[in-house]
């Protein structure tokens, strides 16, 4: 396979976009290029993004480490990467598993996570929203779930406005919230 830099994911085969994002699978640029997609991962996952993640999501500096997330992560959920338009260059990811199976519209978990160096732009909110919208306009879920730690301000404030409320179904537990948002 040939090198792949940020602009060979430039092709507008994107799931959903934004003003200045674009998402797309993680499965089809891992097919690409396994080894752009776990430096990414160990680029992106630096110690202060994954501070109020799970411990699984923690200490990611290998390759083989950062193999080992890809892969958990798409055992587990919908893998999405966020892309700058502008730069084509991917910021983050958003994941996205299904609550229950065979009940339709269904409800999802979701998460994101944004590098560190794009902190503060309002990508969070942009992407979120996107989503949201996506999930509305395909009529696919009735409900969208996040868990988020209690002292992960930012991220709550993100959820908040996005529309998403504490959850009056799923409870909190230990030092997490669970936030919904009913389409």
């Amino acid at each position: 396979m040939a090198d792949m830099t940020t602009n060979d994911i430039s092709s507008d085969n994107s799931l959903f976009t934004s003003e200045h994002l674009s998402v797309y699978s993680c499965a089809s640029i891992f097919l690409e290029n396994q080894t752009f997609m776990v430096e990414k991962v160990v680029e992106l996952l630096t110690p202060q993004v994954v501070k109020a993640l799970p411990i699984g999501w923690q200490g990611i500096e290998t390759p083989k480490q950062a193999l080992n997330w890809l892969n958990d992560r798409f055992n587990e959920s919908n893998l999405l990467a966020i892309k700058l338009k502008q730069s084509h260059e991917i910021i983050g990811f958003v994941f996205i598993h299904k609550t229950e199976e065979n009940v339709s519209p269904a409800s999802f978990n979701i998460g994101y996570l944004i590098g560190e160096k794009y902190w503060g732009k309002g990508y969070a909110s942009e992407v979120l929203t996107a989503l949201v919208n996506y999930y509305k306009n395909q009529a696919k879920a009735s409900i969208l779930l996040a868990g988020v730690e209690t002292d992960n301000i930012a991220s709550i404030k993100v959820l908040e406005k996005c529309g998403f409320e504490i959850s009056k179904s799923k409870m909190a537990q230990e030092c997490n919230l669970f936030y919904e948002l009913r389409l």
